[in-house]
């Protein structure tokens, strides 16, 4: 996270100073591809024409096309169900971690913030259910933006894609439905166990973000300094690796801590036990 904040902020400056520098070329030749008549709407096209041309700019120098994400709000039943669940979860999550749960009015805004949470994860999945039925995967934008370096996945890598992405979605229902579970049966224990696992199923896309904004600074370097050649199809491999990596990363640290928790709660009783039979 250091290397995060220092060296991606000069990154993305060089990158903005750029791009003020090709404004004054992209608006001079807008000027001249646009025509003249009708003379009122003359300058909104060109300023169109600009906005489109920026557009693109960016979009090839950044590892994650902007249309990965943006072209989610062309679709108000996604904004409404995964982009919304996501905020409620990840808010929810964080408040059932960091909230005390000591006194009677607190484990009741702790069931509270639970329905919320369990409601948040149900709209993710609509969410998905949804994102699939419109085809938005990423690598149709990688095939828009570069053509002729990424081409369209075959009918067998789009399965595939589909179901990698559904394998996950059903694991991160299955962990939120066993910590509920667990918690209606007053398992406090194993309601923990299944809670830090579903932080993890969601938790990995986070951990995914995080991995392609160090690897931007890397790549903006790489192609500055021409030590390779870095086109759409490094890019769209590096947002699979980054996928990837973020599930590893998520799935082993959150089964490492119950591991290690688990281990120090068996000491913690076995303590109590001596000091009992003493």
């Amino acid at each position: 996270m250091f290397a995060f904040m220092v060296f991606l902020p000069p990154v993305m400056k060089a990158l903005a100073g750029e791009i003020r520098a090709a404004e004054a070329m992209f608006r001079k030749q807008c000027s001249a591809e646009q025509s003249q008549w009708p003379p009122w709407s003359h300058g909104r096209r060109v300023k169109e024409c600009v906005e489109h041309m920026v557009a693109t700019k960016v979009a090839r120098e950044v590892i994650v096309p902007f249309d990965v994400t943006l072209k989610h709000f062309r679709y108000p039943g996604i904004l409404s169900t995964h982009h919304l669940g996501a905020f409620l979860w990840l808010s929810a999550g964080l408040a059932q971690f960091g909230l005390s749960r000591a006194g009677p009015a607190e484990r009741r805004r702790h069931r509270l913030v639970g329905y919320i949470f369990l409601l948040s994860a149900i709209l993710i999945a609509v969410g998905f259910i949804q994102i699939v039925w419109h085809n938005l995967f990423a690598a149709y934008d990688y095939h828009a933006l570069f053509p002729h370096e990424v081409s369209l996945p075959s009918r067998a890598e789009y399965l595939m894609t589909v179901g990698i992405h559904s394998s996950l979605q059903l694991w991160f229902l299955f962990t939120a439905g066993k910590a509920w579970a667990a918690a209606g049966r007053r398992r406090f224990e194993e309601h923990r166990t299944w809670i830090v696992r579903h932080m993890a199923s969601g938790g990995w896309v986070v951990v995914m973000r995080v991995i392609i904004s160090l690897s931007q600074g890397v790549i903006y370097t790489a192609m500055r300094l021409g030590w390779a050649p870095v086109g759409g199809a490094l890019k769209h491999d590096l947002f699979g690796i980054s996928a990837g990596l973020g599930v590893l990363v998520s799935f082993a640290t959150a089964e490492l801590y119950l591991l290690t928790s688990l281990r120090s709660m068996d000491a913690s009783m076995a303590v109590v036990r001596t000091t009992v039979a003493a």
